[in-house]
């Protein structure tokens, strides 16, 4: 309704039409017209939506002129070779799949929804969505199912907008403006309104494009079909569940432990996946900045890998580089079970993760020294803190640190802990193959007796590029690569996947 589109130049076209009929010339009249449509399409910014609706319009004008009957597929295909001539890239703009998407949908639909709703704008609506929808899924790993009553409560005053503001570029009166501002102001509330109602943004897992083509068969079978055409759209219906349920499995299914320590920049955040149960420990964030990582690098991600619940959430502690991120993905995922430890200091980011959890009927599971989690193959054993909180740095000294047993491969996340909990920390049995280095590489953590007790293979480090802590610590880096200790950090390697087997580990570094 909001991109430019065959909506706006109708509404030109008749406002021209009516402003021209005192030319009483027809030809002179279609000509005013297409150079009003040029002007429009300069004024609006020339995007692939509005010139492939500027070029049909046009078309549309000079088969009237030429007498010859205009064909939609035809000017269609005009207008996107046309576009393609000017900039061979812009076949991958969105906004240009998306409007021709649309149109294509309905060209090909409209008639089906016409006998199924009897109503026209909400079958061209239907129409529209049916070829945009999988686009939706494929981009934006999301559907609403509100889009008709957004569109019946929008269309009409679309058209009161397009024709003000086509009044207001001509005459300046300040009543009129203040009408535009009305109506522009309203369009907005109800934009808002839609968008809070229940199913408007229902977020999906990313699909592969073979997926979103069977998707494009079934709504093509369907809208098409006859009676005798029913069991083959069961079949194809079938199969196309069947092999999304083994895709899924494949990738999520395996008995092999997955770690995805991700790049969240200056911050913490892992995911592990063992045949299909799904835990993320720390999920970053940054509370100075208006950037949201658990929306805009979090959600994505888990989206883009399949995933649309969390078994379990494990937040170390409350500093938000460790835990911002996780409000976005409380308020929007579905997650089973939240791990925390009680807390030697309460946070404002504490409260409120806690109370959109209980909010959420969110199992909260509060761990302790000496506790173990059993989950599928894996032995969580928590480690620290326990009951005798350290009164110095408490956020990050009173962090969760615990070691993840898959078979005989050991991994140590250590969260923010500095020198007086590794110290505290040496009477446990602290070896393991894989270490999450504390608080970033920091000077203050990752001591040598540590080191020792833990004598890690590899190390990872989540850090962002540039940071203004001088993360991590050259002296950390040289007792690490002293112990012959492979090291990983965000900023220089991106991602880094690790697969887990029962008899090796495979490292994958995304950049």
């Amino acid at each position: 309704m909001l991109a430019i589109s065959g909506a706006h130049f109708s509404y030109i076209i008749l406002i021209v039409t009516f402003l021209s009929k005192k030319i009483h010339n027809k030809r002179i009249e279609q000509i005013v017209i297409i150079l009003a449509i040029i002007f429009f399409m300069k004024l609006t910014g020339g995007t692939p939506s509005v010139v492939r609706a500027g070029i049909m319009s046009i078309i549309l004008i000079l088969s009237s002129i030429f007498k010859r009957k205009n064909d939609v597929y035809t000017s269609m295909a005009i207008s996107l070779i046309l576009q393609i001539i000017n900039n061979p890239y812009v076949i991958f703009d969105l906004g240009l799949i998306l409007s021709y998407s649309g149109v294509l949908g309905i060209l090909l639909f409209n008639k089906f929804f016409i006998k199924l709703v009897k109503v026209k704008i909400v079958a061209v609506t239907l129409s529209a969505n049916a070829f945009i929808i999988p686009i939706m899924i494929y981009e934006f790993n999301t559907i609403s199912f509100t889009f008709i009553i957004s569109n019946i409560l929008a269309s009409g005053l679309l058209g009161i907008i397009i024709i003000i503001e086509f009044i207001v570029s001509i005459i300046k009166f300040k009543p009129i403006f203040i009408l535009l501002d009305i109506s522009l102001s309203l369009l907005m509330k109800i934009a808002d309104f839609c968008s809070k109602l229940l199913l408007s943004k229902v977020y999906v897992t990313t699909q592969t494009i073979f997926i979103v083509i069977a998707i494009y068969i079934i709504i093509f079978l369907i809208v098409k079909m006859r009676k005798k055409s029913i069991p083959l759209i069961v079949i194809c219906v079938f199969i196309f569940t069947l092999g999304l349920n083994i895709y899924n499995y494949n990738n999520l299914g395996k008995d092999i432990l997955k770690i995805n320590f991700i790049d969240v920049g200056q911050g913490d955040s892992t995911l592990l996946i063992n045949k299909g149960t799904t835990i993320m420990i720390d999920t970053g964030g940054n509370l100075n900045s208006d950037y949201d990582i658990g929306k805009n690098v979090l959600h994505r991600y888990l989206l883009y890998k399949g995933i649309n619940k969390l078994d379990y959430l494990m937040i170390s502690h409350f500093d938000a580089d460790h835990c911002q991120g996780s409000i976005f993905l409380l308020e929007n995922m579905k997650i089973k079970n939240l791990i925390i430890s009680k807390q030697a200091k309460n946070s404002e980011l504490y409260e409120r993760i806690m109370k959109i959890a209980k909010k959420k009927k969110i199992n909260i599971i509060y761990v302790k020294k000496g506790d173990l989690l059993n989950i599928e193959n894996l032995k969580i054993e928590i480690l620290h803190p326990n009951e005798e909180f350290i009164t110095e740095n408490p956020l990050n000294n009173n962090a969760i640190v615990c070691k993840v047993s898959y078979y005989e491969t050991k991994i140590l996340f250590t969260g923010d802990v500095e020198k007086t909990a590794e110290e505290r920390l040496l009477d446990e049995d602290l070896s393991a193959d894989i270490l999450k280095v504390g608080h970033h590489g920091s000077k203050t953590s990752t001591t040598e007796k540590f080191l020792e007790a833990v004598n890690p293979k590899i190390a990872l480090i989540g850090v962002g590029e540039n940071n203004k802590f001088g993360h991590p610590n050259d002296d950390v880096l040289k007792r690490l690569q002293n112990i012959g200790c492979k090291i990983y950090r965000t900023d220089q390697n991106g991602e880094v996947d690790i697969l887990i087997n029962k008899n090796s580990i495979h490292i994958n570094k995304i950049l």
